[in-house]
């Protein structure tokens, strides 16, 4: 359709296109905001609340719509992927006291990965890139309460990292780590903690390694 040359016209469907416009810039603000720079939480039954509906959840990060914005898992899931803006959390709700496999899809990324209860072992995939997107607090954390949990899925420290430990069980990272952020290793539980760092996984970054608390922290 040709512009009209009437002004009147032209001002009537100015007046129309306004709103359209505007809705259409809010409807994309509210959509992009909708898991990006928040906390994602893993949930393996959907708006059902809790992360299963038994006490693992298994899925594959990358190809499971398994992350929701729901802390409680009482919302639908939005998404399999996410990005390094993203703190993520192993799982919604309290039940998932299991033993729970994660299986990594190609290359993922987070700013922190939480894992609250439960055993949790992630694996495959090509690697998970953490931090380098602005976030704070990059890192990995095991909560108090979670059983002594594997990840061997490649590491790539986009921003200084920290591996945090916050239960007496040993946690094992035994992939690669690469990248350019430095690495603290933080044992803080008053129990003989540990986080190894597998021979099998080289260190291969430009950063330093530094141990704290009160526990240890191996290479």
């Amino acid at each position: 359709m040709k512009p009209t040359s009437n002004p009147f016209l032209r001002t009537l469907l100015s007046g129309f296109r306004a709103p359209w416009h505007l809705t259409l810039v809010v409807s994309a603000a509210l959509l992009s905001s909708a898991w990006a720079a928040n906390d994602l939480y893993w949930d393996a039954d959907g708006a059902t609340a809790g992360g299963s509906g038994g006490t693992t959840a298994a899925g594959t990060w990358g190809t499971s719509v398994f992350w929701s914005d729901s802390s409680a898992g009482s919302s639908a899931t939005l998404t399999a992927i996410t990005s390094n803006i993203n703190d993520l959390h192993f799982s919604a709700g309290t039940d998932v006291t299991g033993t729970s496999a994660i299986t990594v899809s190609g290359a993922q990324a987070a700013n922190l990965v939480i894992l609250e209860e439960g055993t949790v072992n992630i694996s495959g995939g090509t690697s998970i890139t953490l931090g380098g997107g602005g976030g704070v607090n990059t890192g990995i954390q095991f909560n108090n309460g979670i059983g002594a949990s594997t990840i061997s899925t490649a590491l790539i420290l986009g921003a200084d990292t920290t591996f945090t430990n916050l239960d007496n069980s040993t946690q094992t990272i035994s992939g690669a780590i690469t990248g350019t952020g430095n690495l603290i290793l933080n044992t803080n539980s008053t129990g003989a903690t540990n986080i190894g760092l597998a021979a099998t996984g080289p260190l291969n970054f430009t950063g330093t390694v530094t141990n704290t608390g009160t526990g240890t922290g191996t290479g």
